[in-house]
């Protein structure tokens, strides 16, 4: 296809994985005490201040140094400290199901949805996918549990606001509480939380804006947000995390424009925004170039928005994955440019003594070639007075827009030049679906002004509003590989 699919991740897929990883990897937890009758606060986040923590009844911590539910307490102080806050937990999270062994009267390692690390005798993760074992609310207590690795409470029926307290857990990697029922707004604490790497909040009841703080999570490869009640924008803090992969946040009630930031996620290989319910998410504005090949065809064209203009960014990504002949078809097409530009002054000084002169495309008597196509074959060429073409497809020409997924999309290159302010209709027909681009200036490596193109489609229409200038249209395919003739039409009025 003209752009890459859609990289769709499943939720129970991803869950089974992460399922399997947790199990495998028990890394140490806990909470040291500085004295045995309570827990004490720990410091988490960038900046390094102390952070609340919930004070643990002496009770559970005189339960817990009992000899049974922790061996040998004097010189596990750490664990001791992780099995009193469970015990204080305990209550909250089961809710009204009673279904928690958790007792000073069993061994912690026996406790049910507990990991225990053998290597330093602490608490690694809570763990359960099973629906129904937790129906209560997540208790603060947990946030005391500094060292918990892997949080992972997915389809039950926790109820609530996810607590701030969590912002504490340093060195958490995997917070899952999805296909639950939780409320609330997701608290901007978890912005704290420095060495995760999944943060999975789907399928619950949340509200509220996106956190911005959710930016500061550097190491964030998956981030689930999907089938929410959010709302707001999608806030371009999101744009500083480098190492995510993939992101979802389809099925809120999201608006505005999607931030040009998304697109310098160098990984990003998969983003869900799209959903089909009406009342759901509503972005305005333009795609970032940089974000085709993770939306995907599908998405793109459900969204219904235009492709951006490409940044310089987007083309300095482009000319960094030039091979060293394509680079100098682009340094000659550069020179090519700045003569054009000259005219191009020349030009605009004369439609501003000339206001009523009619906008038409200036005719050529030869084409352009472009150095390095296959035969030689003129890729580049002026159109002639009539404003319409009929081209054919070749091997020798490439376009200067399609993905970079191994594939060959073959294009034509049409240049014109307006010598008033006008609106222009380009279409383009061909017997297989074609893709068109209105590029600015003179040659293949213009920025994007607008695109055109689906799946189904023998016909491409692009309607703009053009000022005094020279402008290239990209004739291509949305199929790759594909050979074949085509009909090319410049229509312009004032």
């Amino acid at each position: 296809m003209r752009l890459t699919r859609l990289f769709n991740i499943s939720l129970a897929k991803t869950i089974s994985l992460a399922a399997l990883t947790a199990l495998a990897i028990a890394v140490a937890i806990g909470f040291l005490a500085d004295a045995p009758t309570n827990a004490t606060a720990f410091n988490a986040g960038a900046s390094g201040d102390d952070m609340w923590h919930v004070p643990i009844p002496a009770q559970y911590t005189a339960q817990c140094s009992n000899g049974i539910a922790v061996p040998d307490p004097a010189n596990n102080p750490g664990l001791v400290a992780d099995c009193a806050a469970l015990l204080a937990a305990k209550t909250t999270l089961e809710g009204t199901t009673g279904n928690l062994n958790w007792s000073a009267d069993r061994a912690i390692s026996d406790w049910n949805y507990v990991h225990v690390n053998i290597d330093n005798n602490r608490v690694s993760a809570l763990y359960s996918t099973i629906h129904d074992n937790f129906n209560g609310t997540i208790p603060a207590e947990l946030g005391n549990l500094s060292n918990l690795d892997t949080l992972w409470i997915v389809g039950s029926q926790l109820t609530g606001n996810i607590p701030a307290e969590l912002g504490n857990l340093s060195n958490l990697w995997r917070l899952n509480l999805g296909d639950n029922q939780l409320t609330g707004e997701i608290p901007p604490e978890l912005g704290n939380l420095a060495r995760i790497r999944e943060l999975a909040l789907g399928g619950n009841q949340l509200t509220g804006e996106i956190p911005p703080e959710l930016g500061n999570l550097a190491n964030l490869t998956h981030m689930s947000l999907d089938s929410n009640q959010l709302t707001g924008e999608i806030p371009p803090e999101l744009g500083n995390l480098a190492n995510l992969t993939y992101l979802g946040i389809s099925y809120n009630q999201l608006t505005g424009a999607i931030p040009q930031e998304l697109g310098n996620i160098p990984n990003l290989e998969g983003l869900h925004l799209y959903d089909s319910n009406e009342d759901s998410n509503q972005f305005t504005g333009c795609i970032p170039l940089s974000l085709r090949a993770p939306l995907g065809d599908e998405q793109i064209e459900r969204l219904g928005l235009p492709i951006c203009a490409a940044t310089a960014a987007d083309r300095i990504a482009a000319l960094e994955t030039l091979s060293a002949e394509q680079a100098s078809v682009i340094t000659a097409l550069q020179a090519q440019l700045a003569e054009h530009a000259s005219r191009l002054t020349a030009l605009e000084g004369a439609s501003a003594v000339a206001p009523t002169a009619t906008p038409t495309a200036t005719p050529s008597p030869t084409p352009t070639s472009v150095p390095g196509a296959s035969g030689g074959s003129a890729c580049i060429e002026r159109l002639a007075d009539s404003t319409q073409v009929s081209g054919r497809w070749t091997t020798g020409c490439l376009s200067a827009n399609s993905p970079d997924d191994g594939n060959a999309y073959y294009a034509r290159f049409y240049t014109f030049t307006l010598v008033a302010a006008a609106d222009v209709t380009i279409t383009l027909t061909a017997a297989k679906p074609p893709y068109i681009y209105l590029l600015e200036g003179v040659g293949r490596d213009g920025d994007v002004i607008q695109g055109a193109g689906n799946s189904s489609q023998t016909s491409q229409t692009i309607n703009a509003s053009l000022q005094a200038g020279s402008y290239t249209i990209e004739a291509s395919t949305w199929n790759p590989n594909l050979t074949g003739d085509f009909t090319l039409t410049l229509d312009t009025a004032r």
